[in-house]
């Protein structure tokens, strides 16, 4: 089951990947004027090895898909995020954002609301309020707060740096990530530490990102004994619009 959860995985990447360049071939006599409007909506998909959260483990070791969908309308952009589970051929995550970015230069950031449901799982919805915060300088440093007003009674960040180059027409992007949570479900300190490096190639409308990342833990906070996160890696495969 393990692997024919893996190999479904894989179909609907290249099917979604498949479709976009079709997309894109159909579009290839568009003029210039219409090529550079943006688009309304936007879609993805991405398959990992593992579904790690703040470096911790989601999905117990398996493989996940985790399609999603975006509407942009007036400032306001509305998000479907899902989690499958590849070996029990599960959906047990959704995440439905609405957000509105700003910009402020060199400063940019943007302000959203998430309400997550988990069938599947044993484990209550809940509403977080979300604030992300970018600058445009040469790390491009990040930092995300997600505040859970309801199960999780707490709060998580993500510090993030990054640094992208160009690389025969496509670009690489070598990053970093400090995850810190604040009596999020009781729990508080530094479950992980990641460094990253992925690639995009892009074709047509469609973005092919592969990646892969190292969780670097140690026991701090509440993250020890029973609590402890499992360093590791993780792999992924992200197929995107443009």
């Amino acid at each position: 089951m393990k692997r024919s959860g893996r190999v479904l995985g894989w179909i609907v990447i290249v099917v979604a990947c498949g479709l976009g360049v079709s997309r894109a071939a159909r579009a290839a006599d568009a003029t210039a004027a219409d090529s550079v409007v943006e688009a309304p909506l936007a879609w993805g998909a991405t398959y990992a090895s593992r579904y790690s959260f703040q470096g911790l483990d989601y999905s117990e070791g398996r493989p996940v898909l985790q399609p999603q969908g975006s509407a942009t309308l007036r400032g306001f952009t509305l998000t479907a995020w899902g989690n499958m589970d590849q070996a029990r051929h599960e959906l047990n995550e959704i995440d439905l954002s609405l957000e509105r970015e700003w910009a402020l230069t060199p400063l940019s950031g943007a302000l959203g609301y998430t309400h997550l449901r988990y069938p599947h799982r044993d484990w209550a919805p809940t509403h977080e309020v979300v604030a992300d915060f970018a600058l445009a300088a040469l790390l491009e440093p990040t930092l995300s707060v997600h505040w859970d007003v309801a199960a999780g009674a707490g709060q998580y960040w993500t510090l993030g740096l990054s640094h992208t180059l160009p690389w025969r027409g496509a670009s690489m992007e070598l990053g970093s990530h400090l995850y810190f949570q604040d009596h999020y479900y009781g729990l508080s300190g530094i479950p992980a530490v990641e460094t990253n490096a992925s690639a995009t190639l892009n074709w047509g409308d469609v973005a092919l990102q592969p990646s892969v990342a190292r969780l670097w833990t140690w026991g701090n906070g509440d993250f020890r004994g029973d609590e402890a996160v499992r360093a590791g890696w993780v792999v992924g495969l992200q197929c995107s619009s443009r």
